[in-house]
């Protein structure tokens, strides 16, 4: 099923929420690194907030928590959360570009070659219906 580009779903997002991009002052939090910012699916925040953890077995509860969180300010339909794991994926599928162009960075170098067999692995599971099927 197609999720529609409406205002409710659809939007000016951040595009790289993820702790490395937070800055924490006086118990206020800021975003930094505007530079990926653009318009799609306001799950798609989440997303890149699950950065590098998409396989931590604390994701189902961290997903529950954001949908938690957002819903004090927005609903979210059936369909809005469907969405989620393809977008998860899409998003760890973005990054294999982006680690292999950035392949001679510090955290190419931590993750390794692990880290992309860990992605076909995840891969596997998205595409068997099995990754994050109860959310």
């Amino acid at each position: 099923p197609q999720t529609p580009k409406s205002a409710s779903k659809y939007g000016l997002i951040h595009s790289d929420l993820r702790l490395a991009n937070l800055l924490i002052q006086d118990n206020e939090t800021k975003l930094i690194d505007f530079d990926d910012c653009g318009f799609s699916w306001y799950m798609h925040d989440l997303a890149s907030a699950v950065s590098f953890v998409e396989d931590h077995e604390s994701l189902p509860t961290w997903i529950a928590r954001w949908i938690a969180g957002y819903e004090k300010i927005g609903k979210l339909t059936r369909e809005d959360i469907d969405i989620i794991p393809a977008l998860i994926m899409q998003r760890r599928i973005q990054l294999l570009s982006w680690f292999s162009s950035h392949s001679d960075t510090m955290l190419a170098h931590e993750l390794g070659e692990a880290w992309i067999k860990d992605t076909v692995a995840l891969a596997n599971e998205y595409l068997s219906g099995r990754y994050l099927n109860n959310l």
